[in-house]
């Protein structure tokens, strides 16, 4: 069971967890020759597989965060709650990708998010109220956001790798 990442409480704090997170994923994922990549873990997704959906989810956010700045408004991703259904069309929408072309995206999308949250002032990141101005979406401050879609999906996956590995 993935152990849940407490929410940083500054912008530092953040891009450490972040950058600490995806290290270790990187680490684990890197000491595996590429046949284990390649191979199914669980219900027909591989390792390809499940980097292809951490970058994808983390494209998601840079486009709201960058929508915002431009004062557009993006639809919600799953607003009825059917995150199989959005991860099921992930998956098929890489499944047929190499994995240099996966693996070139997953190390740009994380570099680029990575500067994007660098460039946020720390009341974007943790002020409630702001959320709404920095990723459209109000209630929650963007920290959690930010971290449900980085560290703590990198931990979350890299559980996974591990559980399914043993």
């Amino acid at each position: 069971m993935t152990e849940e990442l407490a929410n940083p409480t500054t912008k530092s704090e953040l891009l450490a967890q972040m950058a600490a997170e995806r290290h270790a994923l990187v680490r684990l994922i890197e000491s595996l020759p590429m046949a284990a990549r390649l191979t199914p873990l669980v219900e027909q997704q591989t390792i390809k597989d499940l980097v292809a959906h951490i970058t994808d989810w983390e494209a998601y956010v840079l486009k709201r965060i960058r929508a915002a700045v431009m004062g557009e408004h993006l639809p919600l991703r799953v607003p009825d709650g059917d995150w199989d259904r959005i991860n099921a069309e992930i998956y098929t929408a890489n499944a047929d990708r190499t994995w240099d072309d996966i693996w070139h995206d997953f190390e740009r999308t994380s570099a680029e998010l990575r500067l994007e949250v660098e460039g946020l002032a720390e009341s974007d990141i943790f002020d409630v109220e702001r959320a709404e101005a920095v990723i459209g979406i109000a209630g929650e401050a963007v920290v959690g956001y930010v971290v449900g879609n980085t560290s703590g999906h990198y931990r979350e996956h890299a559980d996974d790798i591990r559980a399914r590995l043993a």
